[in-house]
């Protein structure tokens, strides 16, 4: 197999679930190039699939799926508090989001999974959402955080990285997890399309 595969994702999705298998599949297909945009939005993933400048798009899950597009799920991740250093975590490693509520936040911009999700339980408790910083990149928040700007929600993976920083990383209770979704026109991929979404399928869900 040989040529190219244009794949789309949310930059976060690159460091995990993507960079293991496309690690595995340029092993495995070492004739084949591989690009990979990587646009802020999920909105922005699903136009580039759509447009056709990329086959597959790695987006989270939405409950309002566009039409025109198929998607099906290959991954979670686990959305955890991250904590400038020198935080002292809970006693038990979890924290709840009331708890969260009453901290210094660095999240995204309304809209966004963490923002909305955070705004939606300061509403039901009747409490402002304390955002300290808004960003546009999530990679962005993971920085802030380690100069000790305030707390974040990011995924683990990206979480981890800001604990090799010095960051404290601690559970949200209850657990809250990200899903991950493929995105894809319509009809017959590409061999080399269709090689990867098998490899992506194959290490589930």
């Amino acid at each position: 197999m040989a040529g190219r595969l244009d794949l789309v994702t949310l930059p976060t999705l690159a460091l995990d679930p993507l960079a293991a298998v496309i690690g595995r599949f340029r092993a495995r297909h070492p004739q084949v190039r591989v690009r990979l945009y990587q646009p802020e939005s999920e909105e922005d993933v699903r136009a580039a699939v759509r447009t056709g400048q990329a086959e597959l798009g790695f987006s989270d899950a939405t409950s309002h799926p566009a039409d025109d597009l198929e998607s099906v799920p290959v991954g979670e991740q686990e959305l955890v508090i991250t904590m400038p250093p020198g935080s002292v975590p809970p006693p038990d490693g979890r924290m709840t989001v009331d708890e969260l509520l009453t901290r210094d936040v660095v999240t995204g911009f309304e809209g966004t999974l963490v923002r909305d999700l955070l705004r939606a339980e300061a509403e039901r408790q009747g409490v402002e959402l304390n955002v300290v910083v808004e960003v546009g990149h999530r990679e962005s928040a993971l920085h802030l955080v380690v100069a000790g700007a305030g707390c974040a929600v990011l995924p683990r993976p990206l979480a981890r990285l800001a604990e090799l920083e010095g960051a404290v990383l601690c559970s949200m209770d209850p657990v809250l997890n990200r899903r991950i979704d493929l995105f894809r026109r319509p009809g017959k991929l590409s061999p080399a399309a269709h090689a990867f979404q098998d490899m992506l399928r194959q290490q589930g869900p």
